[in-house]
């Protein structure tokens, strides 16, 4: 089923929670609304089910305006973060709740929990009550019991935040795959971006009430539209350098403290703009002195078994990190010397959070490999 935002906005008291939200999702498709606390995202999740209704806007289920229809004629499945299993039931039986409230005679809903059971892998727990389960046990009956109504629309509301880290890449392989079979569209809340990037098919960022991009997790972390994306996906975050874009004869240079190199094409913005320079951690690398961008000082290691990663601070104020192998030796104290690959520097207007870059329909195919650097 499609699912269609027009202009919906969502009001409550003085806090505009939903603003101007136009967002399409197509039949089939695994969308994850993904931001921090207070975003709007469960908000919308709540429109969809229908236990808000918003304060403008139309928001569509096929050609169908939904707006006022109440929840139980939306025929959606929802799992919560909670799960909101019945302590006293058998897994069964809280399967086969939704389909007793919709008056299914007994026999049928028990063949259709059984056979909802099997799909998630709990024939042989059909007997038990949920506090004989395990979490990720308990999850899966709050997914079955959502499934069991051949639902056109299944709503996740942060369903895996009280499963431990091993745990959550399992159920996240496995939901993803059951998704697939069943071929529901899926609209899942999360502040996980790891979470989100694994799962989804598009991914809708959200700040403070508005879509700030939605797109594909490959092209929201290679092409984020502004700081805000680009900071909120990736982990460790991406490191922001400030800066300003000089225009002379050999092109365009990008200079800050502790800084200083050429682009290899000039970029049409106006000389001695202030900018916020973005790297990835991943991207930088150790190198000698007299092949470095960047001068630091290292300030923290941390052990992450394959690889470390290391905070150091340029110019003792402006902090940047960068993974090396887990046999580099690396201390506090230590002088480094850091280069960025070439292809990897992101350029934002300081004062809007822009993609200059994105925006101007340019990329940065490559540093000059002679680099002009200003050391301490």
């Amino acid at each position: 089923m499609n699912i269609r935002f027009e202009q919906v906005s969502k009001q409550f008291s003085n806090h505009l929670a939903i603003s101007d939200l136009n967002l399409t999702i197509q039949d089939g498709e695994f969308v994850c609304l993904l931001g921090p606390s207070g975003c709007g995202k469960t908000t919308t999740l709540m429109m969809l089910a229908g236990l808000y209704q918003p304060t403008q806007g139309n928001i569509y289920f096929g050609n169908q305006v939904v707006n006022f229809l109440e929840p139980k004629d939306r025929n959606i499945g929802m799992v919560f973060q909670s799960y909101a299993l019945y302590p006293h039931m058998t897994v069964r039986d809280n399967i086969a709740f939704p389909l007793k409230q919709q008056k299914v005679p007994k026999k049928i809903r028990y063949e259709r929990a059984e056979k909802t059971a099997r799909l998630v892998r709990l024939e042989n727990y059909l007997d038990r009550k949920p506090s004989q389960l395990s979490g990720g046990q308990q999850q899966r009956v709050a997914l079955a019991r959502a499934l069991v109504k051949e639902p056109d629309l299944l709503l996740l509301d942060e369903p895996m935040s009280n499963l431990d880290a091993r745990l959550k890449i399992e159920m996240r392989e496995e939901l993803r795959q059951l998704q697939k079979q069943l071929n529901i569209t899926t609209i899942m809340v999360t502040h996980d971006q790891e979470e989100a990037m694994a799962m989804a098919d598009r991914i809708a960022i959200l700040d403070r009430g508005k879509i700030q991009q939605f797109d594909t997790p490959e092209h929201l972390f290679t092409n984020p539209k502004n700081m805000f994306v680009a900071h909120f996906l990736g982990n460790p975050p991406m490191n922001f350098l400030e800066g300003q874009l000089i225009q002379d004869l050999d092109g365009t240079v990008v200079e800050g403290k502790g800084y200083r190199f050429h682009l290899e094409k000039q970029v049409n913005v106006p000389n001695k703009m202030d900018v916020i320079i973005g790297i990835r951690p991943h991207d930088l690398h150790v190198v000698s002195e007299w092949k470095g961008v960047f001068s630091a000082m290292v300030t923290n290691v941390e052990h992450l078994g394959r690889e470390k990663l290391v905070s150091s601070t340029i110019e003792g104020h402006q902090t940047i990190r960068f993974f090396v192998n887990h046999n580099q030796l690396m201390k506090f104290g230590d002088r480094i010397y850091l280069s960025p690959n070439l292809d990897a520097v992101f350029l934002f207007s300081k004062k809007t959070g822009e993609n200059l870059l994105l925006s101007k329909g340019m990329t940065i195919n490559s540093l000059k490999k002679k680099t002009d650097a200003l050391l301490e």
